[in-house]
């Protein structure tokens, strides 16, 4: 059985990422690079960073209003095709995977 503060000290790292990624968070649900520092949230990170906060919520608390808020500002972005309108500055490119 492993200890449960084994398992707080494990999963420490986690929680303050999460915590950190909330410092990149817009009011309207979206994420940037730089925050409230830019003008509008990227496509790309509000993606990223809904499905990392989905998959971390297995093993950390994570508010599904932050979750909720980042597919919701998704899907007012997504064309009537399917496909994202790209908004925003990204400065890495590798998250377009």
């Amino acid at each position: 059985m492993v200890h449960v503060f084994t398992l707080r000290v494990a999963f420490a790292p986690v929680f303050i990422g999460y915590q950190r990624q909330l410092l990149y968070k817009h009011d309207d649900g979206s994420y940037s690079a730089f925050g409230k520092s830019d003008t509008q949230g990227n496509t790309w990170l509000t993606a990223f960073v809904a499905r990392s906060f989905g998959q971390a919520s297995s093993y950390i608390y994570i508010s599904k209003n932050h979750v909720q808020d980042a597919v919701l500002w998704l899907q007012k972005h997504q064309l009537s095709n399917g496909c994202f309108q790209s908004v925003g500055k990204l400065f890495n490119n590798d998250l377009k995977v």
